[in-house]
């Protein structure tokens, strides 16, 4: 490719670079179409290659969207089994811990002896404190807004599929375009020879 730099001059201030393409390329000429607009030979086979690289395309799209539909619904599944279960394990773990807390504080009101007293308090102050400390952790976790790694790492490939099904869409809608104007010229030359 030609790249020309141009520098400061009277009319600008800045530098500016222009691009003049490659070298030997004809603007505007097509390779299935004459200068005059009607077709070369080779135009039909090109049509139908269009065509098939078309359909080709629309099943590779198609197979990208299921495929991006799976890793989502895989990477729910993850973020429900892992996030969200981990936080209802921290609930389930506090509420075990807080039930222990009411059994041993229920033993240290009926006993009469001060050190098995204290001593069974005690016990009941430490479940309280895991229970306490569970009951936080499970809180932050289902208030958190992230993913784990793996369902992230799902959603990321998802998305992944999807950008790359929207590509093969994009490339049909250029060759469809490029039908588009080579029927049109089909259809020229037909009239011109009519006209004849």
């Amino acid at each position: 490719m030609t790249y020309n730099i141009v520098t400061t001059s009277q009319y600008s201030t800045s530098s500016e670079l222009y691009h003049f393409g490659i070298l030997g390329m004809k603007w505007g000429v097509r390779r299935w179409q004459n200068e005059d607009g009607s077709l070369k030979p080779g135009a039909e086979a090109h049509y139908h290659k269009l065509e098939k690289k078309n359909a080709f395309l629309e099943l590779k799209a198609g197979r990208k969207d299921k495929r991006a539909a799976q890793l989502y619904q895989r990477s729910e599944r993850s973020h429900a089994r892992y996030d969200l279960g981990r936080a209802n394990r921290a609930a389930h773990r506090a509420a075990r811990f807080a039930k222990e807390q009411g059994q041993w504080e229920k033993k240290a009101s009926y006993t009469t002896d001060e050190m098995l007293k204290a001593r069974r308090e005690a016990v009941a102050q430490r479940y309280k404190y895991k229970s306490d400390l569970a009951k936080t952790r499970a809180d932050r976790l289902s208030k958190a807004v992230g993913y784990n790694s793996r369902a992230l790492n799902l959603a990321l490939r998802s998305d992944a599929c999807q950008a790359r099904a929207s590509r093969y869409r994009l490339r049909i809608a250029q060759n469809k375009r490029v039908m588009a104007a080579i029927s049109t010229a089909k259809m020229s030359d037909l009239k011109k020879e009519e006209s004849e």
